[in-house]
């Protein structure tokens, strides 16, 4: 980021007529202490046309309460933030349509276009010299290359990684396509109502622990680590509590006890590793 020539958001916040100044001076009340005097730098200063040096970088994300496998891009956006910042660039994250495949009627597919039109019209409106967009999912993804393509800026597209899939039985339940073939198995007899309805609420804690066996295996074993990356896992699931909670049964066997974090550093990692793939274990064998 340390070529500054000419950078894109000179059209909106440098020069003195009237229009720059209201761009200049929109962003003020909406932004929190932070973030404002950095603001102040970058851009409320660019009367004159002469570029100030840092750049305005959007952060579009998906995260959404509607889409499981795009809550945890919430906690990547504050790590791009970081970076950015770190870059000399000041990040600016904006919301965008997120595609959810689980919930979407009748397919996500059908808004793949509406996606990619909406990052590139914002792109097109908004003062912003690059942009790292943050998602998952295969209709997502498309979507943003689509978009940085026509927008013709600077841009990255990070996603937040696979969703780990969940166990049913022993075997993964990674795609739509092992519904469907449960599903036929429901329809003609093979698959009992109560194992029916165990793929409904069995996954959830399943996805959960083996995203925390990953996520324990290589963290660093301390109480401030532990604690960030449960916190991470859980986020993923949903909430702390709903995230937490097959953890914890899985560690101690109740559904409350000590300070988990303290719990997991005393015990030991391979403790830990053993007791989850145990849980793991028992999961997926109803």
């Amino acid at each position: 980021m340390s070529d500054t020539a000419g950078l894109r958001s000179d059209a909106w916040l440098g020069g003195d007529d009237e229009v720059a100044l209201n761009h200049r001076a929109a962003r003020r009340p909406s932004l929190g202490p932070s973030l404002r005097p950095s603001l102040e730098a970058a851009g409320l200063r660019r009367s004159g046309g002469r570029s100030s040096g840092r750049p305005l970088i959007g952060i579009a994300c998906t995260a959404s309460d509607l889409n499981r496998c795009d809550r945890g891009l919430t906690t990547l956006a504050l790590a791009v933030r970081r970076g950015v910042l770190a870059a000399g660039g000041l990040p600016l994250q904006f919301p965008v349509m997120s595609l959810s495949e689980d919930l979407m009627k009748p397919t996500a597919m059908l808004y793949r276009n509406l996606l990619a039109i909406e990052v590139e019209e914002t792109i097109r409106s908004q003062p912003l010299d690059g942009i790292v967009a943050l998602g998952n999912c295969d209709k997502t993804v498309p979507a943003y290359l689509m978009a940085l393509a026509s927008a013709d800026i600077p841009g990255l597209v990070v996603t937040g990684g696979f969703r780990v899939p969940a166990l049913f039985d022993g075997s993964p339940l990674g795609s739509g396509t092992a519904l469907w073939r449960l599903y036929d198995s429901r329809r003609s007899g093979l698959l009992d109502e109560a194992a029916w309805a165990r793929i409904a609420s069995d996954p959830s804690a399943a996805a959960t622990l083996a995203r925390a066996l990953q996520v324990y295996s290589d963290c660093e074993w301390t109480v401030e680590a532990i604690g960030s990356v449960t916190r991470a896992v859980a986020e993923e699931a949903g909430s702390q509590k709903r995230g937490q909670a097959p953890i914890r049964v899985a560690i101690t066997g109740r559904s409350v006890g000590p300070p988990l974090f303290e719990s997991l550093e005393i015990l030991g990692r391979p403790e830990v590793l053993r007791r989850i793939r145990r849980a793991l274990e028992r999961l997926s064998e109803g």
